[in-house]
């Protein structure tokens, strides 16, 4: 995206390398927890798929009842979109929690003093990227 490239252009190297870390981490479609970036999923309204905002309470939720061909991560807004017009050819509804990968949580919270180790990403995962 055009808008991605002026704000790469931007970037001191600190905040390139922090918009790094969470490509990393969101390669591994972990649950974004309370402390994560913020999920947006694409509902259908009256024909048109609208964003919208899925709070901390029902992210648990809908973050295993999706399928992650679903969800794609944003670096540049810190933001989760899930959507299933990313591949229509999955059908959300045959997806089961006993389908969904590893949601362990990558953002613990501040209490418990600790941060996941994260599997290398592989070519499967789909961040957005500015390419």
């Amino acid at each position: 995206m055009q808008e991605h490239a002026v704000i790469e252009a931007r970037e001191t190297p600190l905040q390139r390398q922090s918009r790094l870390d969470r490509e990393k981490k969101a390669a591994s479609f972990c649950f974004p927890g309370k402390r994560g970036p913020l999920c947006f999923q694409w509902k259908l309204v009256d024909g048109f798929r609208v964003r919208t905002p899925v709070t901390r309470k029902e992210v648990e939720d809908v973050w295993s009842s999706v399928p992650t061909v679903h969800k794609r991560f944003n670096s540049f807004a810190n933001v989760w979109d899930i959507n299933p017009e990313f591949d229509p050819s999955v059908d959300e509804e045959l997806f089961s929690d006993e389908d969904s990968e590893d949601e362990r949580d990558c953002y613990p919270s501040a209490a418990s003093g600790t941060d996941s180790t994260l599997p290398a990403s592989d070519a499967s995962t789909r961040p957005i990227s500015s390419s």
